[in-house]
């Protein structure tokens, strides 16, 4: 646009490969069966139940198919969408980068995409139809005579939106610094069922007028504020530097040559859902309602009650089958934010120049440097999987309490010293 204002702008749009498929496109619905008949005999050959021999030519043709050796009653349902879509996103933005002089520079930009067809697994043997508590959600089921189901639908849908700005100044004068501000939002109606947490299945499905868009909330891994700072900087002391510049072999070595590194993190929390504390349905989840007026965030909000437990109430059971009144299924997804991650890692470096083709370097790392532990939601423990007892019941004594960190083991400060020769 102008010597010193540059625009930068991008659209595309890119298809995921059904080779990352949860199920593959083989496993027709409604069911399939797994038959396994091991060599159990080190060199000899497998053979059936009739005492025939399975070879490469004849294969498994020594397996008697009859009904009771494939007794579908009971088992469960698995499969995919019979028309397959392919998931694609579309990403698009548009960023404004300025010169401030020679060295800094400044650059804000809007950046967003938009994911249609995500896989997801649903369990297409549920009811179509509100169940009060104490019935048979399996018998209103479309397949009662089937157990549950695994089945991969293409019907996910998720949105970002970011705000990012970005300030770098380059090295100069033994100084480099690069900040960046990140303002986003990202929402989803897609569960990752392979990262399993206090979330991991929809409430209805296949309600009519419900359905998987009804849990469409904050993204799991959204963030929406994050800041970093990193830098290196070079200490002007020693021998052709602003301080000390004449000095001595014996000063320079001592003094000079010193430099410093650092990452600064400071990022918001990521969200998370409380259930409801009991049952108000039969064979449907269920979401706890805010209370009006009652900030979820109030009272001590530290690793003992992260979350006001009077914010948070259980709807109305369900007394009618077939009620038109949805209120029993709750509130929405995401109702509350975790505690944030800050983290500050740290280096500090002294060159020992040697000769003219070799130098010694001194290297002391300092990984969380203030030993700040980055507490997980509460409801996560064990590597943020297993779900601690009461942590999301509203009703409990230990709601809201936080029993894990999300670095684990390697959360604490970790210190470490090496040498490096060059040359």
């Amino acid at each position: 646009m102008t010597p010193k204002l540059v625009l930068r702008g991008g659209y595309g749009i890119f298809y995921g490969g059904f080779e990352n498929s949860a199920l593959l496109t083989y496993n027709d619905f409604p069911f399939q069966f797994n038959l396994n008949y091991p060599n159990l005999t080190p060199d000899a050959p497998i053979t059936f139940a009739n005492g025939s021999i399975g070879t490469l030519s004849t294969g498994l043709t020594g397996i008697p198919l009859t009904s009771a050796a494939a007794e579908p009653g009971g088992v469960g349902l698995i499969g995919e969408d019979y028309h397959n879509k392919t998931p694609y996103t579309q990403g698009y933005n548009l960023t404004a980068q300025y010169q401030l002089t020679k060295n800094d520079t400044v650059q804000a930009g809007y950046v967003g995409n938009t994911v249609r067809h995500l896989g997801v697994y649903v369990n297409p043997n549920t009811p179509r139809e509100i169940l009060p508590l104490g019935l048979s959600a399996l018998a209103f089921s479309p397949y009662p005579a089937f157990s549950g189901s695994t089945y991969t639908s293409f019907a996910g849908n998720s949105h970002y939106n970011g705000l990012q700005t970005n300030y770098e100044h380059r090295f100069s004068a033994g100084l480099s610094v690069l900040a960046n501000f990140t303002w986003s939002s990202c929402l989803t109606d897609a569960i990752d069922v392979l990262n399993a947490t206090a979330l991991t299945s929809y409430r209805a499905p296949f309600l009519p007028g419900f359905g998987i868009h009804k849990d469409y909330g904050r993204c799991d891994f959204d963030v929406n504020k994050v800041v970093h700072l990193s830098g290196i900087y070079e200490l002007p002391i020693g021998k052709g530097k602003r301080f000390m510049h004449d000095s001595g072999r014996a000063v320079d070595a001592l003094f000079g040559g010193w430099a410093m590194n650092w990452i600064l993190t400071l990022q918001d929390g990521q969200p998370g859902t409380v259930p409801c504390a009991t049952p108000t349905t039969s064979g449907f989840g269920c979401y706890a309602v805010m209370v009006p007026g009652q900030d979820p965030s109030a009272g001590p909000h530290n690793v003992d009650q992260w979350l006001n437990p009077a914010a948070f109430t259980t709807p109305s059971v369900a007394t009618t089958i077939g009620q038109n009144d949805y209120s029993p299924l709750g509130g929405g997804p995401s109702q509350f934010r975790g505690p944030g991650f800050h983290r500050l890692d740290f280096s500090l470096f002294k060159q020992f120049v040697l000769t003219e083709r070799f130098r010694l370097e001194f290297r002391s790392e300092f990984f969380n440097l203030t030993n700040h532990p980055n507490f997980s939601n509460p409801g996560l423990a064990g590597n943020g999987v297993v779900a601690a007892p009461g942590s999301l019941d509203y009703t409990s004594g230990s709601f809201g309490k936080i029993t894990s960190t999300r670095d684990g083991q390697n959360d604490q400060r970790e210190i470490q010293f090496a040498l490096k020769l060059y040359f």
